[in-house]
C-alpha cells in the first residue's frame, strides 16, 4: 500500500513539476519573441528600440502593484482564459496595426498577461512540493532560450 501511494506521489510530482515547466515556457516565450522584435516593431520611425520596452516595464509594475489585491477572488480558469485573451488581443495588435503607438499599446497588453500569469503562478507554487519551482524556474530559461532562437531562426 505504501509503496503504491510513493508511485502516485512520485507521478503526481512528475506532472505538477511538468505542468509548471510548460508554465514557465510560456511566460517568457511569448516575451522573449517581443523584446527580440522590437527593433522591428519600430522600423521606419524615429523612436529609439529602447522606448518599447518602456511599455512593458510600466505595465509590468503596475500589474504586480495592483493585481495581487483582486485577482484571489477569481477562479483559476478564469484567469488563464484572461491570460490568454490578452496575449490574443495584443498580437494582434502588434500585427494589425499601422500606428507605433498602438503597437506600443499591443507590447503593453502582452506585457499585461505575462505578468498575470506570473503572478498566478507565483501564488499557485505555494501549493506545491519543491520541484514545482524548479520546473517552473527550468521552464522560465528555457522560455528565454526558445524565443530568441525562434525570433532568430523566423527572420
Amino acid at each position: 500500500m505504501n509503496a503504491e501511494r510513493a508511485a502516485n506521489d512520485d507521478r503526481e510530482q512528475v506532472k505538477n513539476i511538468l505542468v509548471f515547466f510548460v508554465f514557465g515556457i510560456y511566460m517568457m516565450l511569448l516575451w522573449e519573441i517581443l523584446s527580440a522584435a522590437a527593433t522591428d516593431v519600430l522600423a521606419g520611425s524615429s523612436i529609439p528600440t529602447s522606448t518599447a520596452m518602456l511599455p512593458l516595464g510600466i505595465s509590468d509594475m503596475l500589474v504586480k502593484l495592483t493585481l495581487p489585491w483582486v485577482f484571489q477572488k477569481i477562479s483559476y480558469n478564469v484567469k488563464m482564459f484572461i491570460i490568454v485573451f490578452l496575449d490574443i488581443l495584443g498580437l494582434i495588435t502588434i500585427v494589425v496595426s499601422e500606428s507605433i503607438v498602438v503597437r506600443l499599446v499591443g507590447f503593453a497588453v502582452v506585457d499585461i498577461a505575462k505578468s498575470t500569469l506570473e503572478i498566478m503562478t507565483l501564488s499557485m507554487l505555494a501549493f506545491y512540493k519543491k520541484g514545482a519551482i524548479e520546473g517552473f524556474a527550468g521552464g522560465y530559461g528555457v522560455g528565454n532560450i526558445l524565443g530568441a532562437l525562434y525570433y532568430t531562426g523566423m527572420v
